[in-house]
């Protein structure tokens, strides 16, 4: 199994175009086990773009690899709760919580 992690930082909008950006980059280490991608430049949220980022996904778990999405502005995290690429986002799960069932159990 490789060993090896691919990291890329993703700035501006996520688009068709930084998709495609993404896939040129992580090509450069086709036997990286692992590939995280840091959202935390991350401008806006085209359809497409999260779309492609979401087979993308789909295609590395095909392979046996990790793929993981870091640092998700948490305005597109709310916007983006029941999209299937959110599945492949690491965060802080009380952004989705229900903000009354914590007063509703101590009655």
């Amino acid at each position: 199994m490789p060993s090896t992690r691919a990291a890329v930082r993703l700035r501006g909008p996520l688009d068709n175009s930084a998709v495609s950006d993404l896939l040129d980059r992580i090509s450069s280490t086709p036997d990286a086990a692992e590939v995280v991608v840091d959202c935390s430049g991350i401008s806006s949220v085209d359809p497409v773009g999260a779309a492609r980022l979401w087979i993308l996904g789909r295609e590395l778990e095909g392979m046996g690899r990790i793929f993981r999405i870091l640092s998700l502005p948490e305005r597109f995290l709310r916007r983006m709760r029941l999209h299937p690429l959110i599945r492949y986002a690491e965060l802080d799960d009380a952004i989705f919580t229900d903000p009354f069932a914590q007063a509703m159990s101590s009655r």
